[in-house]
């Protein structure tokens, strides 16, 4: 079911090439993305399409190759979201639609932005600069 729509869309380069664009264009490009995604597969070095992709709570799969070189906060940080079920990590080597499909029912997105979360904490403890007339 999702190999078959990940194949139908690889036909249509300007996916590929928008996708490969979004790399590259910086900041502000995965909001459009993020907002027609169900799933975000990228390559397990993308802290920030994961982190992204988490925030907006997506369901995030990272394809890892054989071998890589997290620093040790990195690797706590990537442990950190796998532990909390937010996204999963599938050596490139096992990426088969079965094994993603099987990554996917594993993760539970996040409920709330933590950003989210924060700024009605803020605004509770300092209403003042926060008043709804802003």
């Amino acid at each position: 079911m999702h190999a078959d729509r990940i194949a139908e869309l690889a036909k249509d380069e300007s996916v590929i090439a928008r996708f490969i664009d979004s790399r590259t264009q910086g900041p502000g490009t995965l909001p459009e993305i993020f907002a027609r995604a169900e799933i975000i597969v990228c390559t397990e070095d993308s802290s920030t399409m994961i982190s992204e992709a988490v925030s907006a709570r997506l369901p995030v799969v990272g394809v890892a190759p054989r071998a890589h070189r997290f620093t040790d906060e990195e690797q706590a940080y990537r442990s950190f979201l796998i532990g909390n079920g937010w996204c999963r990590v599938l050596p490139i080597a096992d990426l088969t639609p079965d094994a993603l499909a099987s990554a996917l029912s594993e993760i539970e997105p996040m409920q709330e932005n933590p950003l989210d979360a924060l700024a009605a904490k803020l605004k509770e403890r300092l209403p003042g600069p926060f008043s709804d007339s802003d």
